[in-house]
């Protein structure tokens, strides 16, 4: 797909479109010699024309300051950047640094910054490892998602997400557009004494020739928020049955004025399924207890396996959850037989 780099897409009068553009800098790091450039993708989120060209004005200076100091390591680089600016004025959602003034970029490492220092909610990685703007890629497609949230990628997940591409036609029978299938990787979530817990899960994914999105986002509603900036064709995240019950955990929402309840409704947004897959009971009980969620939360009976309709949750979440079973909002995921 061709790009154009060359534009930026500033808010129109009726606010109705996507503002979103390229920016970056050509300069020489030493007189005569070759060029080098810092390219950026950029969402602009002021809600006013106005301020979005301020901000891109902001953008512009600092990076032609960031030029003069090019050599220095990547977040300082990035410090530069994004001075006098935040992520509710304006993302960058990728990076491209060439020439001599800048060795081989490690676009992980350039992921994990601009997460880690608020600069995008998310960032996407194409199958060969670069980095995409989401806005290119998300827009108007179906999207299938698997959410790794706490723990190492599995087999498990990669055999959701299949599961799940194989799903979403057989409910859905018009898509317009080819189904994305992408593993999420969150860096809110887990150990976090292990700083390089989140790169190594990434980077796994990448050697396996994944998409995957690498997201600053804890909870599922705030994964469908943002998907809903770029797509409003069906949106499915494929859990295993664990990971369900961490969405329906009460305690995740405190900071949500509606408590669980409101973050459930936005969870569920127009078009928005999960598949939920059974799991060992033992596997439920271990990534439970990773996730810091309450023992007495839920019921296990003594099944070996734990379905999606065999989940006993505490009162009163017992009778929300059998509301989004009994409507169709939660799904069983039939998992392929293993070889």
């Amino acid at each position: 797909m061709e790009t154009d780099r060359n534009s930026v897409a500033a808010r129109n009068y009726a606010g109705t479109n996507e503002c979103h553009g390229w920016v970056g800098v050509r300069f020489e790091h030493e007189a005569g010699g070759s060029p080098s450039d810092i390219i950026l993708h950029i969402n602009m989120r002021d809600d006013s024309n106005l301020a979005q060209q301020a901000a891109v004005g902001i953008l512009g200076v600092n990076l032609i300051h960031a030029a003069f100091h090019a050599g220095a390591s990547l977040q300082a680089l990035l410090d530069d950047v994004y001075e006098q600016l935040s992520i509710d004025r304006l993302e960058i959602d990728l990076v491209e640094l060439s020439g001599p003034a800048f060795g081989e970029q490690d676009h992980c490492d350039t992921g994990l910054a601009l997460v880690r220092n608020h600069m995008a909610r998310a960032v996407l990685f194409k199958p060969d490892g670069m980095l995409a703007p989401p806005t290119e890629v998300l827009r108007k497609r179906p999207i299938v998602v698997s959410r790794i949230l706490g723990r190492d990628s599995t087999p498990q997940d990669r055999q959701r997400l299949v599961a799940g591409s194989r799903m979403l036609p057989e409910e859905v029978s018009d898509l317009e557009r080819d189904i994305l299938a992408v593993l999420e990787v969150n860096l809110d979530t887990g150990d976090e004494s292990d700083q390089n817990a989140p790169r190594e899960r990434l980077a796994d994914l990448l050697e396996q020739g994944e998409w995957a999105l690498l997201s600053g986002l804890p909870e599922a509603y705030q994964l469908t928020s943002y998907m809903r900036r770029y797509s409003h064709a069906p949106l499915r995240f494929v859990l295993g049955v664990s990971t369900l019950v961490y969405v329906m955990h009460h305690r995740h929402y405190g900071d949500v004025p509606g408590g669980a309840l409101e973050a459930i409704g936005k969870l569920f947004a127009t078009n928005v399924r999960i598949y939920a897959s059974e799991m060992p009971r033992a596997e439920v009980e271990s990534h439970l207890a990773t996730l810091g969620v309450d023992p007495d939360f839920l019921t296990l009976e003594s099944q070996e396996m734990v379905s999606a309709a065999q989940l006993k949750l505490k009162p009163p979440f017992d009778l929300l959850y059998q509301y989004l079973l009994d409507i169709g909002w939660i799904l069983p995921l039939e998992m392929p037989a293993e070889q």
